[in-house]
């Protein structure tokens, strides 16, 4: 941003749950001050074969059309849900 000074202010908590070492349930949530938003995002991940992994994630913001005052009048500005695989080709 060129000659624009602003301060961001950006609070965030982060929960990880491991129920194996190949399996876990992970949390975030975010909120910064510019945007005036929350977000939400979980993922599950399961390693079900070493180098192959899959996840479940799942994303959503929230916004205020109001001063930003209460979280009561927060809504819905969009979701996600996404399936992934990954795999580690070795040769």
């Amino acid at each position: 941003l060129p000659d624009t000074e602003f301060d961001a202010q950006v609070s965030s908590l982060n929960l990880r749950f491991n129920f194996t070492p190949d399996m876990g349930w992970s949390h975030l949530v975010q909120h910064d001050n510019i945007s005036d938003s929350v977000g939400y995002s979980t993922r599950f991940f399961w390693e079900f074969q070493p180098g192959k992994k899959a996840y479940v994630v799942f994303r959503q913001n929230y916004g205020d059309e109001d001063d930003g005052s209460s979280l009561r009048d927060l809504y819905v500005r969009n979701s996600e849900l996404s399936i992934k695989a990954q795999t580690t080709f070795r040769f």
